[in-house]
């Protein structure tokens, strides 16, 4: 089970995070903003606080003559020593195209904190219409099932959200559920969303999530919240029978640096999602 240990006061810093980035052609200019926010906030932390190096893995999916298959690839990665906890303005943007290619220009101001702690470990991964782990995607096509596989290193309590550019929609606790967040006390991977991996007394209390989108092209955030103390969601209602509850993007954003901040055992883990348009 992991614990936290903070023998020192944690240094906290007011940064101003600016990313150049030059897209691939395959990418949207809002992938291309996702990408350049999250580059400038880990540029901003590695200058500060520096980088360790860590293995990472992956699982990619793909379709060769027909056939499917999973690939497997391991690598060594750097990391950063600490974590954006919180945004203090919206990010501006530049975009410009330079010899036929798309760059973006992205500042932000917010707050970083230093790792002086053990964090705890946190697994989480999106799947595309089922539950395997060969399932695993972050692109999905409207109509697609959502679900969550979900592993940490000590028991604790969960929130996920989902964000679009203007609104939060809380997809756990489900919207049956009165708790301020749902309580993870198993030693192994969890796939939540699924009624089938609850007993029956229990499913009509959950939500099954399918992907909608009025755009060509639409990106979205999945929050992954994760405490090994007790948890509360933010406050959030019910607007639309058919949709989860949700709040104001801007409001939730603001909930989470509160969080963060109180809170230094909390993992936040963003999953950019894409949703397009059959």
């Amino acid at each position: 089970m992991a614990t936290v240990l903070s023998a020192t006061a944690q240094r906290i810093e007011t940064v101003m995070a600016e990313y150049i980035y030059r897209a691939p052609d395959n990418e949207t200019v809002q992938q291309a903003k996702e990408e350049a926010l999250r580059r400038a906030k880990s540029q901003a932390i590695a200058d500060k606080f520096g980088t360790y190096i860590t293995d990472d893995s992956k699982i990619d999916v793909v379709t060769i003559n027909g056939e499917t298959s999973s690939v497997y690839t391991a690598s060594g990665a750097s990391s950063v020593r600490g974590e954006w906890v919180a945004t203090l303005s919206e990010p501006v943007y530049d975009i410009a195209y330079a010899d036929n290619m798309l760059v973006v220009k992205v500042s932000v101001k917010g707050k970083i904190r230093e790792y002086n702690f053990q964090k705890v470990n946190v697994d989480a991964h999106l799947l595309r219409n089922g539950t395997d782990s060969t399932n695993m995607s972050t692109d999905f096509v409207e109509g697609d099932v959502m679900y969550l596989r979900f592993n940490a290193s000590c028991p604790g309590h969960l929130l996920v959200y989902q964000t679009d550019d203007r609104s939060a929609f809380r997809l756990l606790p489900y919207r049956r559920q009165t708790e301020g967040s749902v309580r993870y006390d198993e030693a192994r991977p969890v796939v939540y969303f699924d009624k089938n991996a609850v007993p029956p007394d229990q499913r009509r209390l959950m939500d099954e999530y399918i992907m909608l989108t009025t755009k060509p092209v639409e990106i979205n955030t999945v929050w992954v919240i994760f405490s090994p103390n007790n948890l509360f969601r933010a406050a959030d209602s019910q607007i639309e029978s058919a949709l989860p509850c949700e709040l104001n993007r801007i409001e939730f954003q603001k909930w989470v640096n509160r969080a963060r901040m109180e809170d230094k055992q909390l993992v936040v883990k963003e999953i950019p999602v894409t949703i397009r348009k059959k």
